[in-house]
């Protein structure tokens, strides 16, 4: 689509990158255009309302990783249980 009397915009002065994932979930919320973001940082919105994928998502291969100083004590085992149960839904396996 273009408006009447403006010149075509070449692609790279259309093209908009920022530095962090953040900014770009904003900025198409803010109706600035399409991100490609991980799934897991868009969820929520998606699930709202207040964004689509319409091509659906693909499987990431992020992986989250715990360190414990001193495994076993009670407070690390209570992280890592909220941090699974937490992070159940996003499991594809």
């Amino acid at each position: 689509m273009r408006i009447v009397g403006q010149e075509r915009r070449q692609w790279n002065q259309a093209t908009k990158v920022f530095d962090h994932y953040h900014l770009t979930i904003e900025a198409a919320l803010s109706g600035l255009g399409a991100a490609i973001v991980p799934w897991h940082l868009v969820a929520d919105e998606i699930e709202r309302g207040r964004l689509i994928a319409p091509w659906g998502f693909f499987l990431s291969e992020y992986r989250y990783v715990v360190r414990a100083e001193h495994p076993g004590r009670r407070k690390i085992n209570a992280f890592i249980d909220w941090l699974q149960s937490e992070t159940s839904s996003l499991r594809t396996e």
